[in-house]
């Protein structure tokens, strides 16, 4: 298969090339001993940081000089599970490279070949890949805002610190709440090498996970414009009464966009193939992170403690924000998948069939329910369809737990 340029495909290739995430599928990206370069490195960055995530979580199981409060638990729980989440989608990924690279076929404008196809996917295509480089972009330009501030707040918290003298017997704010096997003094001395180990541990979950992210997004906004394509040729279906052989025509047009759906429904299958585990563990921990931080954020913002500036809220509020809007994203494209797809039924029954012969009636009617029997849809369990229904499913369980903690705290005290 070909290299993809930025005008031949609907989506943000040119943000993926510069980043060389496009790399990591590309079969002619450069080898070492055989292997691809950028696979192998991410698999080496991603056993790396495990194994500095865990020496950085070995102090909370052994005494320490000081202690830590609910609100730094909570970050810890975030900080966990987007490395856990990180680690995971950078392995499925990696494994199932060569899956993407055939996927990335179906962002190409001239995927759909029929002539009834050919009709309306450079409008709506060129359209999408517009929104898309535009929604990939910010999201990208939102997380490195997110990692600056992260990277700012622990030395704004540590000038307050020296200013007060209460740094000799406390550790220094870190970047992702990691809490080492060394005494406080040692790690104050060194406090700058831990400092940026952390810095460039948070940029590499960052670029992993974010990228990783927009690329599935960025997936789903092509197959809901495919479908939207496929449904408006077969309604603009009709019987040409010019034609001596109109209705063979018709017959064989329609005969090409049903060729066109079917190529279309395998890639979905193979997207769906990709993406399931990585999606249902994705939404457990993502909702897990939003638990955590709104009960950080709750908790900052009733504590009297003046220690927690203005900029720890921001902290806090814009993970907040990143991952709520991911999650949306995912539930809101995965629904409208399903939408798009069964849009494709009324699309069929929109095109002329009542001038038809009977043969392409009997081909109309056998397509339908087809359609109507192929119920390919994301599921988080045999009953849950991963849709905007499953988000506010999602908020109000969020809202039903921070509100239980915050009721059992207050009750103890």
């Amino acid at each position: 298969m070909s290299s993809f340029e930025d005008l031949d495909v609907a989506f943000n290739v040119k943000l993926y090339k510069m980043l060389r995430i496009y790399d990591i599928f590309d079969p002619k990206s450069t080898k070492i001993f055989g292997y691809n370069y950028y696979r192998c490195t991410g698999i080496i960055i991603t056993v790396l940081t495990q194994l500095y995530v865990l020496f950085g979580l070995t102090g909370y199981l052994i005494p320490m000089e000081d202690t830590i409060n609910y609100i730094e638990q909570s970050m810890l729980i975030f900080v966990g599970s987007v490395n856990f989440l990180a680690a995971i989608k950078t392995c499925v990924i990696i494994y199932k490279a060569n899956n993407t690279w055939d996927l990335f076929d179906v962002t190409r404008i001239n995927f759909l070949k029929s002539k009834q196809c050919c009709k309306y996917r450079n409008k709506i295509l060129e359209k999408v890949r517009n929104k898309s480089i535009r929604l990939t972009n910010f999201i990208f330009v939102f997380a490195i805002i997110s990692w600056t501030i992260w990277m700012i707040y622990p030395l704004v918290m540590n000038f307050y610190l020296m200013t007060t003298d209460q740094n000799n017997h406390q550790y220094y704010q870190s970047i992702l709440y990691l809490r080492y096997p060394v005494t406080t003094n040692n790690y104050n001395q060194y406090y700058f090498v831990f400092y940026t180990t952390e810095g460039i541990l948070a940029f590499g979950i960052i670029y992993y996970s974010i990228l990783i992210d927009t690329v599935l997004v960025s997936f789903c906004w092509v197959f809901i414009a495919q479908y939207e394509i496929l449904s408006e040729a077969f309604g603009n279906i009709k019987y040409d009464d010019k034609e001596k052989d109109g209705s063979i025509k018709a017959y064989n047009d329609f005969l090409s966009v049903l060729n066109d759906q079917r190529r279309l429904n395998s890639k979905l299958k193979l997207y769906y193939s990709i993406v399931l585990h990585m999606v249902l563990t994705y939404v457990v921990f993502c909702s897990c992170s939003i638990i955590a931080l709104t009960y950080s954020f709750i908790m900052t913002c009733i504590s009297t403690n003046e220690s927690s500036p203005l900029f720890f809220k921001i902290k806090i509020i814009t993970p907040i924000i990143l991952l709520l809007f991911q999650l949306f994203l995912y539930c809101y494209f995965f629904g409208l998948i399903n939408l798009k797809k069964e849009s494709v039924i009324y699309g069929m029954f929109s095109c002329d069939w009542t001038s038809m012969d009977l043969k392409f009636k009997k081909l109309l009617l056998l397509s339908m329910r087809m359609n109507g029997a192929d119920k390919l849809m994301l599921k988080a369990t045999p009953t849950k369809i991963i849709n905007l229904e499953f988000f506010v499913k999602v908020m109000i369980t969020t809202y039903n737990i921070v509100s239980v903690m915050l009721n059992s705290l207050n009750s103890k005290t």
